[in-house]
């Protein structure tokens, strides 16, 4: 096991430790993060940042749906709820896992 590794679990923590064990040394070997499926923050976005410890995403994930929200409701109507819903899972379920690799390598580079 590698040192990197190693560091990743630290800073993950003991819960599902191997799925993102292994997503993020998959965009380590790519050289870049990419679109993968996370449920979890699909259907619970706010809560599943909090969990994580990312303060910061979960604030502004709150500010930018509701924004959105205003916006697109005052130039779409009624239609834009569906869409608005739609993008608020599909979004943060396909880039979760790049963005908890970016708050974990920062975790990392700053220990």
């Amino acid at each position: 096991m590698s040192d990197r590794e190693e560091l990743y679990k630290a800073v993950i923590g003991p819960r599902n430790q191997d799925y993102y064990l292994r997503h993020f040394l998959q965009f380590d070997a790519a050289g870049k993060a990419g679109i993968t499926w996370n449920l979890p923050a699909a259907l619970l976005t706010f809560f599943w940042c909090i969990y994580r410890r990312m303060w910061l995403v979960a604030f502004g994930y709150i500010l930018a749906s509701n924004v959105l929200a205003v916006v697109l409701g005052a130039i779409v109507g009624e239609a834009a709820s569906l869409l608005l819903l739609v993008a608020q899972m599909a979004l943060p379920g396909m880039y979760a896992n790049a963005i908890y690799h970016r708050h974990c390598k920062r975790k990392i580079d700053a220990a």
